[in-house]
């Protein structure tokens, strides 16, 4: 009957064979020194080239162990002589167990915690300090810094327990303080959660309130309806007589066209009008709307799309703080009285915004409802209300616009009533009676000195016969004022 499979009857598998022959292998007579190799556990070795080593045995009796033990004997020290000089002894470099990659990113982590020791950085995250861990970024480094080394965490831990932590390494030295925090991966993932929810919340949290203060100041606002009724007049006007004339009420987007149509000149836009009739005729039922509306260019900038899926994110995050917490035994640390006050607090933040979240839908529906915007397929908020912001902007500009324009009319007007003052200001200096020469007059007209000089010399000629052509007529007219 042949011999039982390995391992049938109950019995455990037996041992891989390159086990046993390497236990047979006998220790060196003589101190040598240490191969640094990385070790791998037995159960890792199905599959691998190392369970193929046939030829094993034929090797090991070919191995002239005492050359090996010769080449790698530990020189024994020689005690110095009395009247010798002594030598400096060299001093050894600190063991370095991880490999360089890990070395490297452990003693940089170290380096970041602004001259604290391993001991200090394990008391906070005990304490979830946040005062020494003040990034995030800093825990996922931690985290996958200690995913990597994991095998090489138990190597150095193996040479502590074998030779003490004499001349280590400081990334060694820190990889080995970390290890010695209970449940350290639960309590990183934690305290990581624990910095970056608060954050998120603050993000949510404001963004739902503005989309509900828009909405209400939207809905409130007496002037935003005289403003749409302006609108409403100015548009059947302009459209009388046509299929597009006559109507009750005009979509959403309209709003943002009133700055497609041109004037006659092609110089203003009929919002340049709205605006303009609203701040001569209407000051007081139209102009400064967009003041009671001030939340709309705020809400226009919320992700508001986002809030169901923000906010389920965060219940997330919150459950798997409390799972995690959970899964840690209390160690007499900080760590779970911080964490369980935490939790109480947070929990009643998102309550909160729950609450906020579905008073915001309530009231955001009131609002695309009473924009004539079908209910059934709301916009997102932001997109709602940046068609609204953009109408805003949008008065704003032409309201600077008219401003200039108004002050250029009163400065033309201004120079022209100058320059008719300063011409009737002429004329009548002109008219005015020579003192003293009341009743001088030349066909109904007042003669300046020149003139009347002129006439008399004239008279004085026609006296004694001379006889004078038309150009002295001339001279009299020129004269003439």
């Amino acid at each position: 009957m042949p011999p039982p499979p390995p391992g049938g009857f109950g019995f455990r598998p037996a041992a891989p064979v390159i086990n046993g022959l390497v236990d047979t292998l006998p220790k060196p007579k003589s101190k040598v020194k240490n191969f640094m190799w990385q070790k791998m556990n037995d159960k890792n070795l199905s599959g691998t080239l190392f369970t193929k080593l046939d030829t094993l045995d034929k090797t090991k009796q070919k191995l002239d162990l005492s050359l090996i033990e010769a080449a790698f004997k530990v020189p024994e020290k020689v005690k110095p002589v009395a009247d010798a000089a002594p030598k400096e002894t060299k001093k050894q470099g600190p063991i370095c167990i991880l490999d360089a990659k890990n070395n490297q990113t452990f003693t940089i982590l170290l380096k970041g915690f602004k001259n604290k020791t391993p001991e200090e950085v394990c008391a906070a995250i005990n304490s979830v300090d946040q005062t020494v861990f003040e990034e995030t970024s800093t825990i996922k480094t931690m985290l996958k810094a200690l995913e990597d080394a994991k095998e090489e965490i138990g190597q150095v831990e193996e040479h502590i327990k074998e030779k003490g932590t004499d001349n280590l390494g400081s990334a060694e030295m820190f990889v080995h303080a970390l290890n010695g925090v209970s449940n350290i991966t639960l309590k990183l993932n934690s305290f990581q959660s624990k910095m970056e929810l608060p954050v998120k919340l603050e993000e949510v949290g404001p963004n739902i309130k503005h989309v509900i203060k828009a909405s209400n100041q939207l809905l409130d606002s007496k002037k935003f309806i005289h403003l749409m009724e302006v609108i409403l007049l100015m548009g059947n006007f302009l459209n009388s007589g046509t299929a597009k004339g006559n109507v009750a009420g005009f979509k959403f987007e309209t709003l943002n066209k009133t700055l497609d149509t041109k004037t006659g000149d092609n110089k203003r836009t009929l919002l340049h009008i709205i605006q303009e009739y609203a701040a001569e005729k209407l000051k007081e039922e139209v102009d400064g709307w967009q003041n009671e509306v001030t939340e709309i260019p705020l809400a226009a900038k919320v992700p508001g799309a986002q809030f169901e899926s923000d906010i389920k994110s965060l219940e997330k995050m919150y459950n798997d703080i409390q799972t995690a917490v959970g899964k840690i035994p209390e160690d007499g640390s900080k760590f779970h009285p911080i964490m369980k006050k935490f939790l109480e607090e947070t929990r009643g933040k998102l309550d909160a915004v729950a609450k906020d979240f579905a008073e915001m839908n309530e009231i955001y529906k009131k609002a695309i409802q009473y924009m004539a915007l079908d209910i059934a397929k709301p916009p997102p908020p932001e997109e709602f209300f940046t068609t609204l912001s953009t109408f805003i902007s949008n008065w704003n500009r032409v309201t600077e616009e008219n401003k200039k324009l108004q002050a250029q009319r009163e400065k033309e007007a201004k120079k022209a009533e100058a320059a008719a003052a300063k011409k009737a200001g002429k004329k009548k200096t002109s008219l005015a009676p020579i003192p003293g020469e009341e009743g001088n007059m030349v066909k109904g007209r007042r003669q300046n000195p020149l003139a009347m000089e002129a006439a008399a010399n004239v008279g004085g000629l026609k006296k004694t016969g001379f006889t004078f052509k038309k150009k002295t007529t001339k001279v009299l007219k020129t004269m003439d004022i």
